[in-house]
């Protein structure tokens, strides 16, 4: 049987053109023919003209990035210059919502400090309109307000509730207006205006500033709140 295998591999090698050899002191065989195979359906100048497509794709794909590149550097440095002229605007809004602030001690409360005179007498844009988010922020660092008591006249809440614990747009909403009205001197309101107002903080601050009280048309804070929203002046 063994040298019936050994005949048959003799006869393998010779009709299929296998050759033996060795390779790092291993035993290989190759297929001469299958070589030749693989010469005869390999087509050089078509490799290499793919070969030149795919180099031009990749140096324009390169010349394509190197445009991007160049258009994000332009586009970033134009958001650099956006991100300062933003900083500037806040800086400028800040001033403005200090001076509504100041202008109310100055015109209604008639407690205006020095400090207040001063905003006023280098504010450039007043705005008009309570606004208790934006006020809010005056109160925290740096170069913080310190009149908490003028915010509460003014909205109702201490600023730092405001900024925690307010989100819900009707409430938001309703101690705008009130700040908006008690900082005009022009405005007269009903002899139940304040009253209605506190009545509503109270109720709010028991409800621990509920968001959804006006789905309940019968929740104290939605009775509170309309029954003040009703008293102002339109």
């Amino acid at each position: 049987m063994i040298e019936q295998a050994q005949v048959m591999l003799k006869g393998v090698i010779d009709n299929h053109q296998l050759q033996f050899q060795t390779v790092r002191d291993m035993p290989v065989v190759t297929n001469r023919r299958g070589v030749r195979y693989a010469e005869g359906y390999f087509d050089r100048e078509a490799f290499a003209s793919r070969l030149e497509t795919t180099e031009n794709a990749l140096e324009n794909f390169k010349t394509e990035l190197e445009s991007i590149k160049s258009e994000l550097k332009n586009e970033c440095e134009s958001l650099r210059r956006t991100v300062s002229n933003l900083q500037h605007s806040v800086g400028d809004l800040k001033d403005s919502r200090s001076l509504f602030i100041s202008t109310y001690r100055r015109d209604i409360l008639l407690n205006a400090t020095p400090s207040d005179h001063r905003i006023i007498s280098t504010g450039n844009r007043f705005v008009h309109g309570g606004d208790c988010k934006r006020d809010a922020g005056l109160y925290e660092h740096p170069g913080r307000r310190r009149d908490f008591d003028t915010y509460v006249k003014l909205y109702g809440l201490h600023p730092g509730i405001v900024q925690s614990s307010v989100s819900y747009t009707p409430t938001i909403n309703l101690l705008n207006r009130h700040a908006t009205i008690i900082a005009d001197k022009n405005i007269k309101v009903s002899t139940d205006f304040h009253n209605l107002f506190d009545d509503f903080i109270q109720s709010l601050e028991r409800s621990n500033y509920d968001e959804e009280y006006l789905n309940d048309p019968m929740s104290r804070v939605t009775l509170a709140y309309w029954a003040f929203f009703n008293v102002c002046p339109a």
